[in-house]
């Protein structure tokens, strides 16, 4: 599965590690604002070049997790099958980040926003996709908890799939009622 992580900050840089460390992931990380991919690309392997150090991964192992992402601008998002918008907290700046998404992305592609605060209803208003809410704990890469956040428009058939590949990544996933 080819998934997209839209926003390259602290979360989004934790997501994309946490499907890159799985079987049968190929992670897109979408910078939104700037170019910056090689400063991205050394932020990203900061805590594996850690664990690397101390023993905890092997050099194979490593290599394997960064070979599995690539950096790009957000138009990276357009053939991927999962896409996590992963921006700042801020209502304004999701809903102006999904409608680029929504403009980008493939029909089938399933969209999903990491958010902690933000009504999945609310963020959703002016698509004319559904999304659902697929909230990683920080870090990411670590916390085995997902919350799965259904919007008025986020389809059963989405919370099935996310709750399945939250479970295919090692995580917990709860369903959250807003």
């Amino acid at each position: 599965m080819k998934v997209a992580v839209v926003g390259s900050g602290v979360m989004g840089l934790g997501i994309a590690q946490a499907f890159a460390q799985e079987n049968g992931y190929e992670v897109t990380l979408c910078v939104v604002s700037g170019k910056g991919f090689d400063k991205k690309r050394e932020l990203f392997e900061m805590p594996l070049k850690r664990q690397l150090a101390k023993g905890k991964i092997t050099q194979e192992r490593f290599d394997e997790i960064t070979g599995k992402v690539t950096i790009t601008g957000i138009e990276g998002c357009a053939d991927c099958d999962l896409i996590i918008e992963s921006a700042v907290e801020n209502l304004q700046a999701k809903m102006k980040l999904l409608r680029q998404i929504e403009d980008i992305a493939k029909p089938d592609a399933l969209v999903a926003s990491n958010t902690s605060s933000l009504s999945i209803t609310e963020i959703s208003g002016e698509l004319t996709r559904p999304i659902i809410g697929m909230h990683f704990f920080n870090p990411a890469a670590v916390m085995k908890l997902i919350e799965v956040i259904p919007g008025m428009t986020t389809t059963p058939e989405m919370v099935e799939q996310v709750k399945d590949i939250a479970t295919d990544i090692d995580k917990v996933p709860v369903e959250v009622i807003e």
